[in-house]
């Protein structure tokens, strides 16, 4: 079986879960919604196309090992918007537009949280023929079609993905084969393989049991809409394999 093995590292990133009002909280590691928005980002997949993200959903599974999950830090965010007259048919075309035409103007306050220096690794495996295949999405990762970021646009990338096919008979053996691209100075605390993994329940993980199962929405539906579905989300710690960290970046 082959699998699809890249990494994630920034200053900040944001993987938001379920936001209702003011405060838009963060998980400590990606979700499928988050792996599949970057992926189709990549390969340039506008949000309009839902056919073409539903193939995505539908064919492709996920794995995230989780180094460094980063400290937690909250940003205070006032953004300006307007009250849109109760007749109005045609929308502005810009910001500026938007602002400068009739209406009540007011501002909505948020706290959103980020996460910094958080670090992880991503396997993929191909369950079905909808989707491109490994190495387009390989391809795409090296030279994406839309800029990525981690969860928010003003979450960029500080890293090359570095992406990597393996051959193997389940994800853990997979991660064991791709040596570790270290970020900087960044270590793993007791080397690779030392952070906790999370998977979907049709990723293959051989002897791998999990310690704690957990609900989450970020299943998509409908991008245009924001549409969310449950699904289960398991996790385990995966064995120590120090000697396979790479240097560099």
């Amino acid at each position: 079986m082959e699998f699809l093995v890249f990494q994630l590292f920034g200053p900040w990133s944001a993987w938001g879960g379920i936001a209702v009002g003011e405060v838009r909280a963060s998980e400590d590691h990606p979700g499928r919604s988050a792996l599949l928005g970057l992926l189709a980002g990549a390969l340039g997949l506008p949000r309009t196309d839902d056919e073409g993200h539903s193939r995505l959903n539908q064919a492709l599974v996920f794995g995230v090992e989780m180094f460094s999950s980063g400290r937690s830090t909250w940003d205070y965010h006032t953004v300006q918007s307007r009250k849109p007259p109760a007749r109005e048919k045609v929308g502005p075309r810009t910001r500026g537009q938007d602002l400068a035409m009739i209406g009540d103007v007011k501002a909505l306050i948020t706290q959103r949280e980020y996460r910094e220096d958080a670090w992880y690794r991503v396997v993929v495996v191909r369950q079905s023929d909808g989707a491109p295949t490994l190495e387009k999405l390989a391809a795409a990762l090296q030279r994406p079609a839309f800029i990525p970021f981690l969860g928010r646009k003003s979450c960029p990338t500080a890293l090359p993905f570095n992406p990597q096919i393996v051959s193997a008979d389940d994800a853990p053996t997979a991660l064991a084969a791709v040596s570790v691209r270290l970020p900087g100075n960044m270590r793993p605390p007791n080397g690779n393989g030392s952070g906790t993994f999370f998977w979907e329940s049709a990723l293959p993980v051989g002897a791998l049991d999990a310690a704690q199962s957990v609900l989450r929405r970020d299943d998509p539906v409908s991008r245009r809409r924001w549409q969310y579905d449950e699904r289960i989300e398991f996790r385990a710690k995966l064995p120590v394999i120090p000697d396979t960290i790479g240097e560099g970046s």
